[in-house]
């Protein structure tokens, strides 16, 4: 094992119910579960996912800061829901830097939170599949524009719906994706590439 990551999503027993949807305590059992692995990691590097939405709490983000860092976890990471607009622009850098020295590392999607897509076709989903449970491969698991489908690997095999990804890029309209999809940050990195070098100095 060389990495693993627990999706927490709460610092206390109410915000984990509210996110889970399960019994508040079930929190203490998770915490308790994640300080074994953490105990008996070896050379794994053991992190937190927090997903935030316009609801979240801030006090409760904190708190779950604590918990990491109190189970032993190395990271704990913040992310958005898909289609949230929540920032925490000021916040999350404070926190990054505040824990800088901390055995548990504060990070946080920075590409997913500023929702930021600079390019005109989708470049990540070209690394990236989806296969449903009837057989149908989708270009991603996010988009809902109708062209994403590109065949049924049952009836047709993975090759042959594999190399109808380009073509269906090509069609797909980015406004029925989400902003701060899994895919934005490659895609965007991937776009760079594509431009221009301005100078043979600066890569």
């Amino acid at each position: 094992c060389a990495w693993i990551r627990v999706s927490l999503d709460a610092g206390t027993p109410e915000w984990y119910m509210k996110r889970h949807g399960v019994d508040a305590g079930e929190y203490g059992m998770v915490l308790l579960r994640l300080g074994e692995l953490t105990r008996n990691k070896g050379d794994c590097t053991v992190g937190v996912g927090y997903l935030t939405d316009v609801d979240t709490d801030i006090h409760d983000m904190e708190q779950a800061i604590r918990e990491a860092k109190g189970a032993g976890a190395d990271y704990i990471q913040f992310r958005p829901m898909n289609g949230s607009t929540a920032t925490f622009e000021n916040l999350l850098p404070y926190w990054v830097a505040l824990y800088a020295s901390d055995t548990c590392k504060v990070s946080y999607s920075q590409a997913k939170y500023a929702g930021i897509r600079e390019y005109a076709t989708c470049h990540g989903a070209r690394f990236w599949t989806t296969i449903t449970a009837t057989g149908d491969m989708r270009v991603c698991c996010e988009t809902r524009d109708p062209n994403a489908i590109v065949g049924n690997v049952l009836e047709e095999g993975v090759e042959a719906c594999w190399q109808r990804v380009p073509e269906a890029l090509a069609k797909i309209n980015l406004a029925n994706c989400p902003p701060t999809c899994h895919l934005n940050a490659y895609s965007n990195m991937l776009e760079s590439i594509n431009r221009p070098i301005m100078h043979e100095a600066h890569l």
